[in-house]
């Protein structure tokens, strides 16, 4: 047999591509050695910690996955002291059950007073939950989001606002969202607490998600400017006893491709005001809301993110390599597995992806995103580098330090009932006749039972530990007892006050499950919790960061309550203080004010806000560094009539699908050298098929003239691809040569060949 050694090159490059992309996949699973030492977290049941809640789905021909894309979305969860006992207790949100509160007994033990608070549900269906005292009366009450006006779902938000405690120690709400302005009716996700104009009380954003067409890829700008009444995203401004909706003034997108899962405050460039990150689901951009410090706020994703997540989900911020700045972090549904890859919707097809780009829409990529600070208003996209890139189909992060070593660790949340990217779900689905059904009311149970064909992807929830290099390990063989679930909302606390963080989740049709932290202090991790009292409109001091400064880091922790998937804690803030190392330790109250802490011997300390203390100085924590300073001058404005590339339109995808890139789109040739032996360097740009090249030669003044060259003219038909100035025969005179490639023309086209 005759094997040509084209045949065996194209063999042999298919064999590495494959190769690098299963490494590629495997290297996105966490850094480091997994190591099988003590475990990290127990996960308890509830036979264990009472905590029987589960998120239970059921569906029928009325409603289902085909007329509700986020029905398997599941529910958040809240965490809270509710009945001011000192231990923190937990609220559970359900979809088509009852919400339920579960009273912490101390000792991870629950014990469930739904009926008796006043909280049962009456048939909504409950999205994100947000714990917060509306009221400042020092009782926390919990702020829940719903759906409605869609289907079968006809109900309103909530505001469950504390009445009191009895003598039994239970905690009874009284809905309060009319009286309050915030009984918002529509696709509601989850409400973010903020004091955005720092007058002393608290504003809310309130996260909602479209059920619009996402195949429709208009121009963002028929959309943006538009005010969508019940999925585009609200802000609401305290005006005393009522909350009044500005989301017009503010500068908040509200239009019906707003597709929001994922909210975050944080004060993304450190000056003292709250900022917003929005991830939004499909086509849509992430919103990254910097405050303008004047009542508004201006979305800069554009400018400051090169690219993020294309499904984002859950996001989370926080700083993870105590420098001050804040990263975040979104969540995707890249799987780890190469078999469930295969199987699943990935990337969009070229054409698709550079439609989108033209109709305005971001560059997004299917994968988790970790966004690190440059620190001079930009962020650089390590999710890949970091390790914590595909972890399937994840909802909630949560950035905090589970092991008090002072880096913040990431827990995710993962699985859902049925996997709606599976390739032959989306045929099945896209078939005409099924969108006939869809859109009608005659599905027949047949094309529901359908939904059970759909494959079920139970994963296990993701422990990363931070490496303290911007690197994270896995930490799944440390996870005592755990089982693969359908998991989402997701808090963290101290529930057994030891001075650790557990977590806890709101399963899909399982019990929810307690993870208990089994990291032991010693004298070099011990914790303090700090429980800060704010000022009267404030009181809970939301929007208060405390900065422990310790050798060469500077250790920053915000106080903003939701954060990862549908959820939120007011709890106190528990943070790594080796009292043998710590500098100090100060606390930022929301108006700016700061103090400095006295650290106790124990490991609790509680702190009141009181007038007359100084403003803390931003500029502190924004000292001048590496990545902020410029170290290169544009000098543009001395080439001589400039240059633009132009690049012709080709798409190397359709001739050859498994390249990883186009190689005819690498940028402009560059070559330096003496073109008229003066001792000043000239230039050579090389042009594109069909774009002329250009020469400049540098005057004395250092400017730089065009030289006209029409022999290059005449071969502007090549791709130029690389150049060298050398004297070729000798003559004192450099000579340049051309290297012609680019991948538009096969093997022995003429354009292929260098030029002298």
């Amino acid at each position: 047999m005759t094997v040509r050694v084209s045949e065996i090159y194209n063999r042999v490059l298919l064999l590495l591509l494959l190769a690098c992309a299963c490494t590629t996949i495997v290297s996105c699973n966490g850094h480091g050695e997994k190591k099988s030492g003590p475990p990290l977290f127990e996960a308890l049941g509830s036979d264990r910690t009472g905590l029987a809640f589960s998120n239970n789905l059921k569906y029928d021909q009325k409603f289902n996955l085909f007329k509700y894309i986020y029905f398997y979305n599941g529910s958040g969860l809240g965490a809270g002291d509710f009945n001011n006992d000192g231990l923190t207790d937990l609220f559970f949100g359900s979809n088509q059950g009852s919400n339920t509160i579960y009273l912490n007994k101390g000792g991870l033990k629950f014990t469930d007073v739904t009926s008796a608070a006043g909280i049962a549900n009456d048939g909504g269906w409950t999205t994100g939950i947000s714990v917060v005292d509306v009221n400042n009366d020092g009782l926390l009450d919990v702020y829940v989001c719903r759906v409605g006006q869609y289907e079968v779902l006809h109900s309103k938000n909530q505001l469950l606002v504390n009445q009191g405690i009895d003598k039994d120690g239970i905690p009874h709400f009284i809905d309060r969202a009319k009286e309050y302005g915030l009984d918002f009716s529509g696709f509601s996700t989850q409400a973010a607490f903020l004091d955005y104009d720092l007058d002393g009380d608290l504003d809310m954003i309130l996260l909602n998600h479209s059920v619009h067409e996402n195949g429709t890829f208009k121009p963002r700008k028929n959309f943006l400017g538009t005010y969508d009444p019940i999925s585009g995203d609200r802000f609401y401004r305290n005006d005393g006893n009522i909350f009044t909706d500005v989301t017009r003034e503010t500068g908040i997108n509200s239009s019906a491709i707003s597709y929001g899962l994922g909210i975050s405050v944080a004060d993304i460039n450190l000056d003292g005001y709250p900022d917003i990150y929005i991830g939004n689901d499909f086509h849509e951009n992430d919103y990254l809301y910097i405050n303008q410090k004047d009542g508004t706020f201006r979305e800069e994703a554009e400018t400051m993110l090169r690219h993020t997540s294309q499904y984002s989900m859950g996001v989370d911020v926080a700083d993870i390599n105590n420098d001050a700045y804040p990263e975040i972090v979104s969540m995707d549904m890249l799987p780890a597995d190469p078999y469930i890859l295969k199987r699943s919707l990935g990337e969009d097809a070229y054409d698709i992806f550079t439609y989108k780009i033209s109709a305005g829409y971001a560059h997004q990529y299917t994968r988790n995103n970790l966004q690190y600070n440059r620190k001079n208003g930009h962020f650089s996209e390590i999710g890949l580098y970091s390790g914590i890139a595909a972890t399937d189909w994840s909802w909630g992060p949560l950035w905090f330090d589970f092991d008090n070593d002072g880096f913040k660790d990431l827990f995710i949340s993962n699985g859902i009932p049925k996997r709606m990217n599976d390739i032959d779900y989306i045929n099945f689905v896209s078939n005409s006749g099924i969108q006939q059904k869809i859109r009608g009311e005659n599905m027949k149970e047949t094309d529901i039972a359908l939904i059970n064909k759909f494959p079920e992807i139970k994963l296990p929830n993701k422990f990363y530990r931070n490496n303290g290099d911007l690197t994270f390990t896995d930490e799944d063989t440390r996870i005592g007892h755990a089982e693969n679930s359908f998991s989402n909302g997701s808090i963290y606390a101290d529930l057994d006050n030891d001075g650790d963080l557990d977590v806890v989740v709101n399963n899909i049709d399982a019990a929810a499950v307690l993870y208990e932290n089994k990291h032991t202090a010693t004298d070099s991790t011990s914790a303090l919790s700090l429980h800060v009292t704010g000022p009267a409109a404030n009181v809970d001091a939301v929007g208060s960061r405390v900065i422990v400064y310790n050798k060469d880091q500077v250790r920053t922790y915000e106080k903003y309550p939701a954060r990862g998937f549908m959820s939120s804690m007011e709890t106190p803030l528990v943070l790594a203080c080796n009292r043998a190392t710590v500098d100090s330790v100060l606390l930022v109250w929301p108006d700016k004010s700061y103090e400095r802490l006295t650290l106790p011997k124990g490991k609790d300390l509680t702190v009141k806000y009181r007038s007359g203390l100084p403003v803390f100085d931003f500029a502190r924590l924004t000292m001048p560094n590496a990545d902020s300073i410029h170290t290169m001058e544009d000098l543009t404005v001395l080439l001589g009539g400039g240059f633009t590339h132009t690049e012709n339109h080709f798409v190397e995808f359709d001739r050859e699908l498994l390249i990883p890139h186009m190689l005819s789109t690498e940028g402009p040739a560059v070559a330096i050298g003496d073109l008229n032996n003066d001792s000043l360097d000239d230039i050579f740009i090389g042009g594109a098929r069909d774009s002329k090249s250009a020469v400049f030669v540098q005057q004395a003044d250092g400017r730089f003239a065009r030289l006209p060259q029409p022999a290059l003219d005449l071969d502007s038909s090549y791709e130029d691809v690389d150049a060298q100035w050398i004297d070729v025969n000798n003559d004192g005179f450099r000579d340049l040569v051309i290297a012609s490639g680019g991948n538009e023309f096969y093997g022995n086209d003429a354009h292929n060949l260098p030029r002298l």
